[in-house]
């Protein structure tokens, strides 16, 4: 069956999602989101990071069968857990077979954060948009601040929705 991700987009505080209307103020200012941060390593290197992750640290990964653990484990929690980083599409693999097993187990990650350093054709986007979408993934969640936005500049484009 396929499902789409909401085109709804809201921005609260410099960050933009894309899901449910409602949401992003939710989940910024209510301490029941979790975050399964798949790497620390990142295509950029925003001065402000919490987690010092940059394009130089190395290639390790989470596994899937850890990432699967920990959002289980969160969900159960009643958490809403997102996947994150570094940047998770550095690891499209692992963040897509990671979505895939945690629905199949009844536990689907709410969202993957991004700093969209890889959309770089509304093709590519709307590609691992779909995919993340039809395995059970509800949102997404822009990192688009002045930050972000010194390495990855802002551009909006809608994604047909199908």
């Amino acid at each position: 069956m396929h499902r789409h991700i909401s085109t709804h987009q809201e921005q609260y505080q410099g960050e933009i999602y894309m899901g449910e209307p409602g949401t992003l103020k939710k989940l910024l200012e209510e301490p029941y989101l979790a975050g399964v941060m798949l790497s620390y390593k990142c295509t950029i290197a925003c001065r402000h990071c919490l987690f010092a992750c940059k394009p130089g640290n190395p290639n390790a990964v989470m596994s899937v069968a850890d990432a699967v653990t920990f959002i289980e484990a969160f969900s159960r929690l009643g958490r809403i857990v997102h996947l994150s980083g570094g940047e998770p599409f550095m690891f499209y693999d692992v963040l897509l077979s990671a979505t895939k097993e945690s629905s199949k187990r009844g536990f689907p990650p709410h969202m993957v954060q991004t700093n969209c350093s890889w959309c770089k054709s509304d093709e590519i986007v709307e590609e691992r948009f779909r995919a993340l979408s039809d395995l059970g993934m509800l949102g997404m969640y822009f990192s688009a601040d002045r930050y972000h936005q010194e390495f990855v500049p802002l551009r909006v484009s809608a994604v047909p929705s199908g």
